[in-house]
């Protein structure tokens, strides 16, 4: 589990990458969508009942929202560090 000064930390560096990066990727997908997604699974500290019930994953778009949620579950469990999430400027 990550310290709440990990979490500030985390989050802070996320807004400031969100403002950098491009705002979509090769595929056409959204950096700032997924960002923002992480960033509140991050700051309001969510669980998987949360995630599991609030992003589905029957659609491409839908299972990508779902996983970035899930990254930051991960992140909530120390299973990644945030400059492995960042995406590239």
């Amino acid at each position: 589990m990550i310290t709440k000064l990990e979490k500030e930390d985390a989050i802070k560096k996320l807004k400031e990458n969100r403002k950098r990066c491009a705002e979509f990727n090769f595929f056409g997908h959204s950096n700032y969508k997924a960002i923002d997604i992480i960033i509140d699974v991050i700051y309001e500290n969510r669980d998987e009942v949360f995630v599991f019930s609030n992003y589905q994953s029957d659609t491409p778009k839908q299972h990508e929202d779902f996983l970035n949620a899930i990254t930051g579950l991960e992140f909530l469990r120390g299973e990644h560090e945030i400059d492995d999430l960042l995406y590239p400027i």
